[in-house]
């Protein structure tokens, strides 16, 4: 693999010693090869980029205190869900949120081990017909929405190691437009470069602001 990751997408644990940034050596260590890893990395590039606050969540809680207040949920490339991870999602979606799947890998299709199901757990949310590779599409379900685009992809966000800067540029912009569609938050553009802001309401009367450079 060619040094200078640039992204700190590392899968190894000893450092190259002619990388700064830490990139793979082994091309089978590759984050290229390894659809979940570049979604969930190629998420936070893009959200970074856009200057957008943002949390991660590993798993939903039984009562949904991680999502409680979300208005939109990124699974970047998450095919493996639990059975009882399902329920929350399909339950968030009726309440009025929405779900934002993108890679081309079913939300849902396996199970919290990996193993494949017959179809996905959320083949309602998103009105999958059962088909193993359905297009995109933006789905109402309950009070809210659920957006699948397998044509954007992690990976994309990445112009560098031999990536395309016009692709990457795309898929920047088309994630950005769906993420201020359908996100309540407060988004302010045209920072610098560096420079995040994120605004909360605590309470109606109450807001707390934090600029990070």
């Amino acid at each position: 693999m060619p040094a200078g990751g640039l992204y700190g997408m590392y899968l190894e644990e000893n450092p190259p010693q002619d990388d700064p940034d830490w990139w793979a050596q082994i091309e089978g260590a590759s984050f290229r090869l390894a659809p979940h890893l570049s979604g969930t990395r190629g998420a936070a590039h893009a959200l970074i980029q856009l200057g957008m606050p943002y949390k991660v969540i590993q798993t939903p809680t039984p009562d949904q205190t991680h999502i409680s207040g979300l208005s939109i949920l990124w699974l970047p490339s998450v095919g493996a869900l639990s059975d009882a991870d399902a329920t929350l999602l399909r339950q968030f979606v009726q309440n009025g949120g929405t779900i934002f799947a993108t890679g081309d890998i079913l939300p849902g299709s396996l199970d919290e081990l990996g193993n494949p199901r017959l179809q996905s757990a959320l083949d309602d949310v998103f009105g999958f017909d059962g088909s193993t590779t359905p297009a995109r599409r933006m789905h109402e379900f309950g009070k809210g929405v659920a957006i699948f685009r397998p044509d954007l992809k992690g990976i994309d966000l990445f112009a560098g190691q031999g990536g395309n800067s016009g692709l990457a540029e795309r898929t920047l912009g088309e994630i950005e437009q769906i993420i201020k569609l359908h996100a309540e938050e407060t988004l302010l553009t045209d920072l610098p470069k560096g420079v995040f802001v994120d605004i909360s309401e605590v309470q109606n009367n109450q807001q707390h602001f934090y600029v990070v450079n």
